[in-house]
């Protein structure tokens, strides 16, 4: 499996888990569910442990918020595929088109949607 294709499976992976937490979920929910999810997932519990924490540690949670924000945390979406120019592109569920890895989306995708308080460059 290419950088690019573990980093799409992540981003489409966590989709349910992000999406429930567009409304105004606590950190403690927010950082509970993607736990839940890691687990779920096959990851390590010392992995999962160390992501909950840092989405508890994140402005509001916003990092359990972000799809390719977890998917990088997890080392799922390396470092060249979050590149600006990077040619990886995803496409997210029944999306018409795929579009560049984005961490500070919803979706994790351009063009998705943002969180509020989160702006281009933020790391969390």
């Amino acid at each position: 499996m290419t950088p690019c294709e573990k980093c799409s499976k992540c981003i489409n992976e966590v989709q349910s888990t992000v999406q429930a937490f567009r409304d105004n979920s606590t950190t403690t929910v927010i950082a509970s569910g993607v736990a839940a999810w890691c687990a779920g997932s096959g990851r390590s519990n010392t992995v999962c442990k160390a992501l909950q924490a840092a989405v508890a540690a994140s402005y509001r949670g916003n990092l359990g918020r972000r799809a390719a924000a977890i998917c990088s945390r997890l080392s799922d979406c390396s470092a060249d595929v979050l590149a600006a120019g990077s040619s990886c592109t995803v496409t997210v569920g029944a999306a018409s088109s795929a579009a560049a890895v984005d961490t500070c989306t919803v979706e994790g995708t351009a063009g998705g949607t943002s969180i509020t308080g989160i702006t281009v460059g933020s790391s969390e």
